[in-house]
């Protein structure tokens, strides 16, 4: 096995609270290292040069090797600590769907979840004396609009997204 995992992150990130969750779910050991995203630490060149060129947080470290975003992480971790295969995929369908599932969470529920982001940290970054409300505005229609997706078509009669046991796309 290689160095200790560093594992990079900020607690009110969803993505990192995902990836956080499946590395103790599998009982991966990793240290955990607090990356502030109220500050710049995240915008410096010194961060991204080193880390993640776009700045964000979940970042993994596993000696020399750096990988970050969320699902990114943990197919990685799938592959390296042999995890049980519910979680990406048993077979190709299984995997198409898990896949989808995040595309489409990437691009859509993400973004409405960015509401959350408006409302209460962007005034932190940006100034309490910004104007955010069309951001929010937004936000909260996708974020509406695609829970209101997974309810009525992909969650309406089984318990889980791809499967009869969790996968990632839970997350």
């Amino acid at each position: 096995m290689s160095a200790t995992l560093r594992y990079l992150h900020h607690p009110a990130s969803q993505p990192c609270r995902a990836a956080h969750q499946f590395m103790l779910e599998n009982d991966i050991p990793f240290e955990a290292e607090l990356v502030d995203i109220t500050t710049d630490i995240n915008e410096r060149p010194e961060f991204r040069e080193k880390y993640n060129p776009t700045g964000q947080v979940p970042i993994l470290v596993d000696g020399d090797f750096v990988i970050w975003e969320s699902a990114a992480i943990a197919f990685y971790l799938n592959e390296k600590f042999q995890c049980p295969d519910h979680w990406s995929g048993r077979d190709p369908q299984q995997k198409g769907h898990i896949q989808q599932f995040l595309q489409w969470y990437a691009y859509t529920l993400r973004l409405g979840g960015g509401a959350f982001h408006w409302t209460i940290f962007a005034p932190m970054i940006y100034g309490y004396d910004k104007d955010f409300s069309a951001e929010i505005k937004k936000g909260r229609y996708l974020l509406y609009e695609s829970l209101d997706l997974l309810e009525t078509y992909w969650l309406k009669d089984r318990e889980y997204l791809c499967g009869d046991e969790m996968s990632y796309a839970e997350y």
